[in-house]
This record gives structure tokens, C-alpha cells and sequence, in this order.
């Protein structure tokens, strides 16, 4: 087991900042670091502005504020890397080759000890170890966002990680930073990404494939105890990055992660949502005049709200066991990530839980069936589905403690 004295973040943007906000929360000594040196102080000033917000929200005090102070650097170089016992979090934006880059010579220019990981949210971590030579110091470290507020991490190990490099960061993200971990095999989109696309693509898709409305869809899920939804989430995240998301799950999963046009047509229209001055889904000029001007030829099918959540929710459930016969995770872990990532309601504990105790394993892959039928082959019941039905196995066996 390594242990982690200090914390590098390459790159100051939104997610690096809030990932050092974390790191100073936690009084973990963090350096971030950034292309200049003007960003770099662009940085520091940020994040002493939020530790003054702080303090004036009564949360910290004066001592604390320097303490943080001391413990925050900013640089533009990698000769203030030479610490021992570092943890390197890269935070760039998702561009592979970009990555690529950074962990060559991230490798070349730190000390041999150091650990290094990447916050990307769907790129693969043996892709982004192409340009290395020891592959083994490489992990994927999924923050969500805010990181500061937000309970979740996937830990991801690629065929390359070594055991001892995983187990040291869980063990810092769970005793240090006080977060939840799980353990997720390197695939495109990982876990959480790989639940929660499947749901918001469907609930696109039903807007040019019948007559359902964003605000009925949202009120079906916030009925059903989701926080938000999915359209108003979809504005929140951004519609773009959604549909960045999506193209690049096409290409890695095929057919059954077709994007919904509807996406990208509001891409092309400028609207992402809460970046756009809340015009994405909502706002602006009506969605209904978009849908009947861009989609004129749209199958306007009618549709219950009721039918319509029942449609996005099988999506998820499908990939979701598509993620446990792949042994992308544990049954638990694909819980705990569907109800702290992606916030399904926790009263169902989790969304395999949901599926097994709520609706019957036989009858989710029926309905699977039933919508492959009428909506297309994305809805084929996965194998390891279709086999716990016929094997009448149980996905969580029954324990006395938890009948109790």
C-alpha cells in the first residue's frame, strides 16, 4: 500500500478547481497544475475567493483559511512535481489524444513513485496508457460533479493497473476524502455513464417517435422519486456533452446505443440548456415548433407518460445487466452507483434491487421483448438476463439479517 502525501490536479478548469476545493476541504496539500502562469494564478484566486465564501458562510475559520492557503499550490511547470508519495489527478477536457500526451510526460517528467489517474467520464484507461511505458501506475478515478458535494467515485483498473496502485487510491478516496468507491473494469463510459445514457437517450427518443411531452415524462419520474427529470437533467449536464456522450457510446457499443437526432439537432440549434441561458429542452422557442419544423414526418404515436418511463427505465435495467454479465461490477456496486451517480430513488435500493424485488426478472424480460418488437433491437433482453430468468436464479440471495 502506497501512501499519498500530496495531490497533483493537471488542469484548472471547473472540474480541477472543485477537485483542489475537495483536496483543501479535506486539508490534503494540493498543487494544481495549469498551461501558465497566468492561468495558474487565475486558479489560486478562485479557489481563495471560495475559501473566503466560506468563511463568511461561517463554515470555516480564520485559521482554517490560512491553513488551506498553505497547503494550495499553483504551478506551470513540472519541476514543482517532485514530491514523493504523489497522487496525480488529471482533469483535462475528454480529449484522448490530448490525454495521451499528458501521461507520456507526466511519466517522463515525475518521480517514479508517483500514482497517476484520469477524471475521465467515459474514455478508456488503456487507451489513454498508449503513449506510456509502465502502464501499471494508471487507474481511472471517476469523480462526479460537484466533487464537493457529490458522495460517489469509480475506481477503474485497466488490465494493466496494478493491484497495489487500485487498492492505495480506494483506500485514500474512502479514509481521506470520505467517499463512497467502486470498483468498475475499464470499458468505454465505465458504470454510471453506461446506466444513465441508456435512460435519457430513450426519453429523446420518444419525442419524435410519439406525442409525449418533456413535462409529462419529467413528472412521471419525479413520481417515481427520481431527484429531477430527465429533461431538466439533460439541461443541467448540457445537452452538448450528452450528445458528445452518445455519439462516442455508438461507436464503442453499436446498435443498441443508437444517439436520439433530437440530440444533435438541438446541438446544431445552439440550445445546450443551463450554458445556453436555460434554453435547451426547456425555454426559447417552444420545443413543439422544433420538433414539428426539424422532424416533419415524425411518427406522432400516442403514448401514456406511465408507457413512456416504463421504456427509458427498461433501457437502463437492460444495460444494467448487460454491465453485470460483462463483470463490469458487483451487483452491489451497480446499485450504489445507480443511486449515488446517477441518483435512483434509494427507497427501491438500487436499480438491479428495483428490477428483481420490485417488477420480477421474468417479467422485465418480457417487456424487453414486447418493446424490441415495436421500438427496435436496442431492446433485446441481454443473455445473462434472459439466463437468471430460465435458471430461476436470484440476483441478491436472501440473508437472515436482511429479512430481519
Amino acid at each position: 500500500m502506497r501512501a499519498i502525501q500530496k495531490v497533483v490536479i493537471i488542469g484548472g478548469g471547473t472540474m480541477g478547481a472543485d477537485l483542489a476545493a475537495l483536496m483543501l476541504q479535506r486539508r490534503k496539500a494540493v498543487v494544481v497544475k495549469e498551461v501558465s502562469k497566468e492561468l495558474a494564478e487565475r486558479v489560486k484566486n478562485n479557489l481563495y475567493r471560495r475559501m473566503d465564501g466560506w468563511k463568511q458562510g461561517g463554515r470555516i475559520s480564520d485559521s482554517d483559511v490560512q491553513t488551506m492557503k498553505e497547503l494550495l499550490a499553483v504551478t506551470d511547470n513540472y519541476q514543482d512535481l517532485q514530491d514523493e508519495g504523489l497522487l496525480v489527478i488529471e482533469a483535462v477536457p475528454e480529449n484522448i489524444e490530448l490525454k495521451q500526451r499528458i501521461f507520456a510526460e507526466l511519466e517522463e517528467k515525475l518521480p517514479q513513485d508517483a500514482i497517476f489517474s484520469s477524471n475521465t467520464s467515459s474514455l478508456p484507461i488503456t487507451l489513454l496508457a498508449a503513449n506510456m511505458k509502465d502502464t501499471s501506475r494508471l487507474i481511472g478515478l471517476h469523480f462526479f460533479n460537484p466533487p464537493t458535494k457529490m458522495p460517489l467515485v469509480e475506481v477503474i483498473s485497466s488490465r494493466y493497473s496494478s493491484d497495489e496502485v487500485v487498492e492505495s487510491v480506494e483506500r485514500f478516496a474512502k479514509k481521506t476524502l470520505q467517499k463512497t468507491t467502486i470498483r468498475v473494469k475499464d470499458c468505454p463510459g465505465f458504470l454510471v455513464n453506461r446506466l444513465l445514457l441508456p435512460y435519457l437517450n430513450e426519453a429523446a427518443m420518444l419525442l419524435t417517435e410519439t406525442d409525449i411531452t418533456p413535462e409529462a415524462i419529467d413528472a412521471e419520474s419525479k413520481k417515481f422519486g427520481w431527484p429531477m427529470g430527465p429533461f431538466v437533467l439533460m439541461d443541467f449536464l448540457g445537452i452538448d456533452v450528452c450528445a458528445e456522450v452518445a455519439k462516442f457510446m455508438h461507436v464503442s457499443y453499436g446498435e443498441r446505443a443508437e444517439p436520439a437526432p433530437l440530440l444533435n439537432t438541438l446541438v446544431k440549434l445552439n440550445r445546450f440548456g443551463a450554458k445556453t441561458g436555460n434554453v435547451g429542452f426547456y425555454g426559447g422557442e417552444p420545443l413543439l415548433n422544433i420538433l414539428n419544423r426539424e422532424f416533419p414526418h415524425r411518427n406522432q404515436k400516442t403514448i401514456t407518460a406511465k408507457d413512456s418511463f416504463n421504456r427509458m427505465m427498461m433501457g437502463m435495467v437492460n444495460e444494467a445487466f448487460h454491465c453485470l454479465g460483462e463483470g463490469v461490477s458487483s451487483a452491489q456496486d451497480i446499485d450504489t452507483g445507480s443511486m449515488l451517480g446517477i441518483g435512483f430513488p434509494m427507497t427501491y435500493d438500487g436499480v438491479l434491487h428495483w428490477a428483481e424485488n420490485e417488477k420480477g426478472l421474468a417479467e422485465i424480460a418480457d417487456a424487453l421483448l414486447t418493446l424490441s418488437t415495436s421500438c427496435g433491437s436496442r431492446f433485446l433482453p441481454v443473455e445473462y438476463l434472459v439466463n437468471c430468468v430460465i435458471e430461476r436464479k436470484k440476483i441478491f440471495e436472501k440473508t437472515e439479517e436482511n429479512e430481519w
